[in-house]
């Protein structure tokens, strides 16, 4: 997650488009993508919103590596 660029304390919002509401709508999404897929994740940072490409090594990263 760090070489997408993503930090700690950032808030995902979208993967690939689709709203992040909560820690279950992000397990859904999570279970649609394998190791190795690149998505587009939509982040809001310190009052600001960030769209970033991230190559999955480990779909965990989605849900527990950062807040929704």
């Amino acid at each position: 997650a760090a070489e997408a660029g993503l930090q700690s304390g950032d808030v995902i919002t979208h993967i690939n488009g689709t709203l992040v509401e909560n820690l279950s709508s992000a397990a859904k999404l999570r279970d649609k993508y394998s190791a190795g897929d690149t998505i587009s994740v939509t982040i809001f940072r310190r009052g600001t919103v960030v769209i970033t490409e991230l190559k999955l090594s480990n779909r965990q990263m989605i849900i527990s590596d950062y807040n929704l």
